[in-house]
């Protein structure tokens, strides 16, 4: 193989390549690092998936296969005729050149930042109904103490009294 027709590398590439060596084989790593192990280099590409924001992407990615199939399982009909919709709009907006790819990826973003905000509302709203409910749950918990205590009791009594036949061991 030659390399005399390749173009020149630019410094977002140099910079990428050096952070990927950096983070799978240390700080004074060259360009020809020496072998690793397999689980170190699969350690390594997850931290440089992680600064470079790859995961989230792979979480999302993840999370919208599983909602895929698990619908495909629950309703396989209309599962199949949004997955193929959606894809004859995906295809159409690609097709449709820059401008549409644009809209497409700020209409995304709004999505993503509306579910952020949904997300962060529905943990303040949990929150609040755990800070409205855990006090009553507390006065319920020690208020019915000595009762479970004494209802633990009887049982114990009952079980201690009666015999094997009454307890349906023999």
């Amino acid at each position: 193989l030659s390399c005399r027709n390749r173009r020149p590398h630019t410094a977002p590439e140099m910079e990428l390549a050096t952070t990927t060596l950096t983070a799978l084989h240390g700080p004074n790593a060259t360009m020809a690092p020496a072998p690793t192990s397999p689980i170190q280099d699969a350690v390594g590409l997850v931290i440089v998936a992680w600064q470079n924001g790859i995961i989230s992407d792979i979480v999302a990615v993840g999370a919208f296969v599983s909602l895929v199939i698990a619908g495909w399982r629950k309703r396989p009909w209309l599962t199949g005729f949004i997955s193929c919709a959606w894809l004859l709009w995906f295809f159409a907006q690609i097709m449709a050149g820059a401008a549409a790819r644009k809209e497409t990826l700020g209409h995304t973003e709004v999505a993503l930042n509306a579910s952020a905000a949904a997300a962060h509302a529905i943990g303040r709203a949990l929150l609040a109904w755990l800070v409205l409910i855990l006090p009553a749950l507390e006065f319920v918990w020690q208020a019915s103490g000595p009762l479970a205590r004494d209802a633990l009791q009887c049982v114990e009594h009952v079980w201690s009294e009666a015999t094997w036949e009454q307890r349906g061991m023999a």
